[in-house]
């Protein structure tokens, strides 16, 4: 069975921006045929005036961008993500989203994926992952996945509760040594008409 394939969209926009970002994203979506819009957010800590979109289905090849080296730029990006395992819809409009991006280490890519997918369970006793994804983009392999929080209260306190699962912990115990770099995003849900 052939995974599914969503594309990750990140658009910078100046301070005052956001409204002329959204107007083109409204007109991108007439245009977009086969791709079904998942999401829009905009990042309220860390990766500000940045609208990310997440749209379900191949792109087509004219929208395959090249890709900057790192996440900081502020130049549009589109990202062909490989899906590990079912989105859970529901969970896209969550009032606040965390999106963590963890670069692998060279040829580590499978330990990282095996052990992240079997301690996901241990970590959704807390709060619920709504996607993981896998990307290999300039030769790095890096995992995406998305959790959903009705606020950043309730963020911290599930990864303090996940902190104290030995389940949990064990998996935290063997990740460093398989990863590169980490960074996290917090999304809150925007409305496109």
């Amino acid at each position: 069975m052939q995974q599914a394939v969503d594309e990750l969209v990140t658009d910078g926009h100046g301070i005052g921006g956001l409204g002329a970002c959204l107007a083109a994203l409204s007109a991108e979506r007439g245009q977009r045929s086969g791709q079904t819009l998942l999401g829009v957010w905009s990042t309220e800590y860390g990766m500000l005036n940045r609208v990310i979109t997440l749209w379900e289905g191949e792109p087509a090849p004219s929208a395959q961008l090249e890709a900057p080296q790192d996440w900081l730029s502020l130049t549009r990006t589109s990202r062909r993500l490989r899906r590990l395992r079912p989105l859970k819809l529901g969970l896209l409009n969550a009032a606040m989203l965390e999106l963590r991006m963890y670069a692998i280490a060279e040829g580590k890519a499978g330990t990282f994926t095996q052990a992240i997918l079997e301690a996901l369970p241990h970590r959704e006793q807390y709060s619920p992952c709504a996607g993981i994804w896998h990307i290999r983009e300039r030769g790095v392999d890096a995992v995406l996945h998305l959790w959903a929080y009705s606020n950043l209260d309730d963020r911290n306190a599930a990864r303090e509760k996940a902190q104290a699962n030995p389940e949990w912990a064990s998996y935290r115990a063997r990740i460093p040594s398989l990863l590169t770099t980490m960074q996290a995003w917090m999304l809150k849900p925007i409305v496109i008409t």
